[in-house]
């Protein structure tokens, strides 16, 4: 019988012990996928309709799920390359390019990436806001004309600047909602898959 202990940490989740690694990495990264797919779902449900829904159909885009050993070689951007797992099939065990945050090298990291869509490109307008809600504080103002021009509900608005949209953060009520109910509930299942077929 293995002894493994299952921690989590913030947002990492970690086992220790003496364990088959081959079947644990299977294990951990299919909760990886399993809570990224919550979080995809639940982004879903939170996005706004809109007019045409594309933004519902589509909400955010998602990165292949990595695994890979911490190495001590920093990778451009900041954090630590990550090397496959010399047991994978198909991969020889050379480091990613993408980084890591700063971890003790030789760890095992499994990670997603679950970004805002870019398309449709207005997706991040939507979670940021625009205008003097967004990122830059202020109002929306034509380029080149005096006045702004649009059609908005049936009419034909002319104006010299908006205030802009106010930031509806599907993606970040999303996380929020999968962390405090779905992750749980996950983490204890693969405390449980480790410790009964590892």
């Amino acid at each position: 019988m293995p002894v493994v202990t299952v921690k989590m940490e913030g947002d990492s989740v970690f086992a220790e012990g003496f364990f088959d690694s081959a079947k644990a990495r299977h294990l951990l990264r299919d909760a990886i996928d399993d809570i990224a797919d919550a979080i995809e779902i639940q982004a879903k449900r939170e996005a706004p309709e809109g007019e045409t829904g594309r933004l519902k159909l589509h909400p955010v885009d998602r990165d292949d799920t990595t695994i890979g050993v911490i190495t001590g070689i920093f990778a451009f951007g900041g954090g630590f390359t990550l090397r496959a797992p010399t047991t994978v099939p198909g991969v020889r065990g050379r480091p990613f390019v993408r980084g890591v945050g700063v971890g003790e090298p030789g760890r095992l990291v499994v990670r997603t990436v679950i970004t805002v869509a870019d398309k449709p490109e207005y997706a991040k307008w939507v979670h940021d806001g625009t205008g003097i809600y967004g990122p830059y504080k202020t109002p929306i103002v034509p380029r080149s004309a005096p006045y702004l021009k649009f059609r908005y509900k049936g009419r034909l608005w002319r104006l010299p600047s908006v205030k802009g949209q106010k930031p509806q953060p599907f993606l970040r009520e999303a996380y929020f909602i999968i962390n405090r109910t779905f992750v749980p509930i996950r983490i204890e299942q693969l405390r449980t898959e480790i410790r009964l077929f590892v």
